[in-house]
């Protein structure tokens, strides 16, 4: 008669199988056109109005919502920032 592999066999190869899955996926895409782990960061308190909150916070869940991650406003605001980098330079120069 033929041995049946036990739980904990089974278990192991389960999760063998889900890290080579997780190996193989393609990275998740980013939404900052330099590595934010190489930049300083600081944390900073601004004052918006609700209503912009509440847009920038809809489109950082709907970023999460499409490529996974958790909803970031301040994620949003750096891309927003960097898109218009040329002319926010050119303001700060007058």
């Amino acid at each position: 008669m033929a041995r049946k592999g036990s739980l904990i066999d089974n278990m192991k190869a389960a999760k063998d199988q889900a890290q080579a899955e997780v190996a193989a996926a393609p990275p998740l895409p980013t939404f900052a056109t330099h590595n934010r782990a190489s930049e300083p960061m600081i944390t900073t308190a601004i004052h918006i109005p609700k209503a912009v909150h509440n847009l920038l916070r809809r489109v950082a869940v709907e970023r999460a919502n499409l490529h996974g991650g958790r909803p970031s406003v301040s994620a949003v605001l750096t891309d927003l920032v960097q898109r218009h980098w040329g002319e926010l330079e050119a303001e700060a120069k007058r």
